[in-house]
């Protein structure tokens, strides 16, 4: 798609705006944000990307149950420090590749969220008192607990108010879930309310996969035991904000990550190897945490241009690495940009990918083009990419190929594997930093994924 000249494509017109109007195509969704020139720049396509730097809202009704975007096996070193912007849960430390140093990991956690900061020092606490393995795996992901992890839930509780908690929205959180239960019955209730597609399931293959994929689609439950529902999940207050829809636990793992696994296991399933593969990481998880290898200290806390004092008091913790989640996508590229150099040295490897840059890249979507013929040419060659992929990959006996998915999301997957570095181009040099010190990756496509169509990047200041 990125050879392709813009008049060839065909790109939008004004005759258009009619199309649009029968198919219900929302320019605000498109575009992100609408102003004049960002809707000249649209309606005459005479230039790749966006030729104004626009910034995007964050929405803060929604909290979300864990990650959803996969977490990515990001290296941090031990007798270092770490600090993570928009970090939403521990998946960041997870699924991270520890490499050995003198002395203790020091990782410091930044959310806006009061209620992904509570999560986490629940988590954490239930680490360090030694809690099971599979007590920490239901209360992370699943919407029902065994009596066991309840149990151990409430035990962190107890242990976190007994102690200091510096925010006052995190502590009456944390006192809120302590009195309060659900019921099975209800929290079977509201994880359907929660699930509004499930159109993955038309692409599994195998009846056992299936079958196991939809009885978790359909409960939330990721263990046979469930006593009771996720008091975190169901029983929070809405003024922090509401259930994200459509979660599920795959998300969380990379798709590489999960199809090897898959392959590997042929008589199991995804839902199977997914479970395996995070007991193995809470295991190692645990592991170092109660071996004092790692030490974990979580702050709500806003990054913007303006929060200069928590921009200093990142920078003090002199972070060898950070990793910022898709927090660029609410910057401005340049204002981003800033943001990293007050809060880092030169040497800092950073990790952060972004979802919104296919707003500031024309053609990222299939009905940016107004050529039918091209239109059909981009969905075959989507579909044979796809199909590709899977085969490198090894899951066509697992996975439909190429997916029974719509149009849109397999022909707007294969616009953007091929216009990615449109962005990563401008983003980058919006900072004056050279490709030598960057290294991006695009995902593989994932049915499992709420989207397929993250950049992924690492960089330093200084290459």
């Amino acid at each position: 798609a990125r050879s392709i000249p813009l008049h060839e494509a065909n790109i939008l017109n004004q005759n258009m705006f009619e199309q649009f109007i029968e198919l219900d195509y929302n320019l605000q969704k498109r575009l992100g944000v609408v102003t004049p020139v960002s809707l000249e720049w649209y309606i005459k396509g005479n230039s790749r990307f966006r030729p104004e730097e626009v910034q995007y809202q964050y929405t803060s009704n929604l909290f979300h149950s864990f990650s959803n975007s996969a977490n990515q096996p990001n290296t941090m070193t031990l007798g270092t420090s770490h600090v993570a912007i928009g970090f939403a849960t521990l998946g960041q430390l997870l699924w991270g590749k520890f490499i050995e140093g003198e002395g203790k990991l020091l990782w410091s956690g930044y959310d806006s969220s009061p209620y992904a900061v509570s999560k986490s020092l629940v988590l954490y606490t239930m680490f360090k008192i030694g809690s099971s393995v599979d007590d920490i795996l239901q209360v992370w992901y699943s919407s029902c607990w065994s009596r066991s992890a309840h149990s151990e839930f409430r035990r962190s509780l107890t242990v976190l108010l007994s102690e200091d908690i510096e925010n006052n929205e995190v502590k009456y959180l944390l006192s809120y879930w302590k009195v309060h239960n659900v019921s099975l019955k209800e929290a079977r209730s509201l994880w359907l309310e929660h699930i509004t597609e499930s159109g993955m399931v038309s692409d599994i293959i195998q009846e056992r996969d299936l079958m196991k994929f939809i009885q978790y689609i359909v409960t939330g439950q990721i263990l046979s035991e469930a006593h009771m529902g996720s008091t975190m999940m169901f029983a929070t207050p809405q003024e922090y904000g509401n259930k994200s829809f459509n979660e599920n636990f795959l998300q969380t793992i990379s798709t590489e990550t999960l199809f090897e696994a898959r392959c590997r296991e042929p008589n199991s399933t995804f839902v199977d190897v997914g479970i395996d593969l995070l007991r193995e990481k809470i295991s190692t998880l645990r592991d170092m945490i109660l071996s004092d290898l790692i030490d974990i200290d979580l702050h709500v806390g806003t990054i913007s241009t303006d929060s200069a004092r928590l921009h200093r008091e990142i920078k003090s913790k002199s972070p060898w690495t950070m990793s910022w989640s898709n927090v660029a996508d609410y910057f401005t590229a340049k204002d981003f940009h800033k943001v990293v150099r007050n809060c880092s040295t030169n040497d800092t490897v950073h990790y952060l990918y972004s979802m919104n840059w296919v707003r500031d890249v024309h053609g990222t979507f299939i009905l940016d083009y107004y050529n039918q013929s091209f239109r059909k040419d981009v969905f075959k060659n989507g579909k044979l990419l796809i199909e590709n992929l899977y085969g490198i990959a090894g899951v066509r006996d697992y996975l439909l190929s190429p997916p029974n998915d719509n149009i849109m999301n397999v022909t707007d997957y294969m616009l953007r594997h091929g216009l990615q570095d449109i962005y990563i181009d401008a983003f980058f040099e919006a900072g004056n930093i050279g490709k030598s010190q960057v290294v991006t990756f695009f995902n593989i496509y994932n049915p499992f994924a709420r989207a397929c169509s993250e950049i992924h990047m690492t960089f330093s200041l200084d290459g």
